[in-house]
């Protein structure tokens, strides 16, 4: 899922422990061992009071929270899930029962930790998921996402997992790299072997059927695709080489395989979504390939993502080209332009980081948004500075606080360079040597 592990797992843990303490059964039961992953992935359990009635709704509520799918909607801290048992606890000694209880009211992020949500992009978010939903129901799609550098393109996307996995589909990315131009197409092989990849966790009854699902579609031409992606073979097992050809013509033969290639993994029923980042690095032959994958024959169940700098995209660029092309062609391509955050947005990024009111959290907030602008990348770099270098700290409240005056006066990095460069300067100096 692209999450980082942290003590919101143990919370997570525990929440499982509890649920069956409680109810005398795990939240999911099951002996498929790929079916238990997804159901702790895209499954919400019953209630422990659904199950036994006999347990009070506010000890199930609690248990729940500790189970939700997305790490910064569990409890903050072990201290806040200890508060609202001991409050259970008091309620049931003196009147024997649980009434109502406000969950959390005493949680407390004790680390310092930059939730993983999206703010400001409900809109945007909104258009993927309709992307989404179309290719659910038939045909492809291609979503072309562009903004500056920084501005969240990559983190607005990647909250398209979700759904994804809720369908049973697959969600594969890939990204250019300004430096790797021998491989033209490396974005997309990358993508595609980490499908591969998450095939080969399958079980050896689903390996199967996928190995004569590829078959059927590449027939005697399956080399050319293993000679891209070699791992593949872990799943077909050893192929006939195909016959050499002209450039031109062996160009056309990998563009034709390829698209019957992904046309075995995309299903509306079970679809594909494939993103790929930094495309104005992209060669002019990567992008004519995803072009003919969204026109002409299309493959039903595939949405593709791109991401873009448009200040790096000019007039000349083949993505430019393309655009135009798949636009006097009609074809459905949705085009999303992202733009700096609102100081709304940063005011609540700090509200849910620092867990201090809108009223508190607002000249923290203004101040940040006149040092970065609403670039969200460096919106959370400044915060993670502040944090590492003092200026945010947990006080003798127990209460995340600051030095509104002194930051003030702190500038937040120009770029990316000057970011680098700083937190390059705190290191020892030991440590500086093998960075310069």
């Amino acid at each position: 899922m692209d999450a980082d592990i942290d003590y919101r797992t143990d919370i997570y843990s525990l929440g499982t422990m509890f649920y069956e303490m409680l109810t005398g059964k795990p939240p999911f039961e099951t002996k498929d061992h790929l079916e238990l992953v997804h159901c702790h992935l895209a499954r919400i359990p019953q209630h422990p009071s659904d199950v036994a009635p006999e347990i009070p709704r506010p000890l199930s509520d609690i248990v729940m929270r500790l189970l939700m799918k997305k790490a910064d909607e569990r409890y903050k801290s072990a201290q806040g899930v200890l508060e609202d048992l001991k409050e259970c606890d008091r309620q049931y000694r003196i009147n024997g029962t649980i009434g109502s209880l406000i969950l959390a009211m005493h949680d407390r992020p004790e680390l310092f930790e930059i939730p993983d949500r999206l703010y400001g992009r409900s809109r945007e978010s909104g258009r993927l998921l309709a992307a989404f939903d179309a290719v659910c129901k038939g045909g492809s799609g291609l979503v072309l996402v562009s903004g500056y550098s920084g501005v969240g393109k990559t983190s607005l996307i990647k909250h398209i997992r979700d759904p994804v996995v809720q369908r049973n589909g697959y969600f594969i990315s890939g990204k250019y790299d300004q430096l790797e131009r021998s491989n033209p197409y490396s974005a997309i092989l990358q993508a595609f072997w980490e499908l591969v990849g998450q095939i080969l966790t399958e079980t050896d009854s689903d390996i199967v059927q996928w190995k004569q699902r590829i078959l059927t579609a590449l027939g005697m031409n399956a080399q050319v695709i293993i000679e891209v992606i070699p791992e593949l073979e872990l799943i077909i097992g050893e192929q006939p080489p195909v016959p050499e050809l002209k450039p031109g013509e062996a160009q056309n033969r990998f563009n034709f395989y390829f698209q019957k290639f992904i046309s075995v993994f995309a299903r509306p029923e079970r679809p594909l979504v494939l993103f790929l980042d930094n495309l104005q690095w992209a060669s002019m032959s990567s992008i004519r390939l995803f072009q003919t994958w969204v026109s002409g024959i299309t493959v039903n169940g595939l949405l593709m993502i791109g991401a873009y700098r448009d200040n790096e995209v000019d007039a000349t660029h083949p993505l430019r080209v393309v655009m135009r092309e798949l636009r006097e062609a009609s074809v459905n391509l949705d085009e999303i332009e992202l733009k700096l955050l609102d100081m709304v947005s940063v005011s609540r990024i700090i509200q849910d980081t620092l867990g201090r009111s809108d009223k508190d959290s607002l000249p923290l907030a203004r101040c940040v948004h006149d040092k970065t602008e609403g670039n969200l990348f460096f919106d959370r770099s400044f915060l993670r500075s502040l944090y590492e270098g003092g200026q945010l700290y947990i006080d003798k409240a127990s209460m995340w606080s600051w030095d509104i005056d002194a930051l003030t006066s702190l500038r937040a990095a120009d770029n990316v360079v000057d970011l680098m460069a700083h937190k390059i300067g705190r290191l020892p100096a030991v440590h500086r040597a093998y960075c310069t």
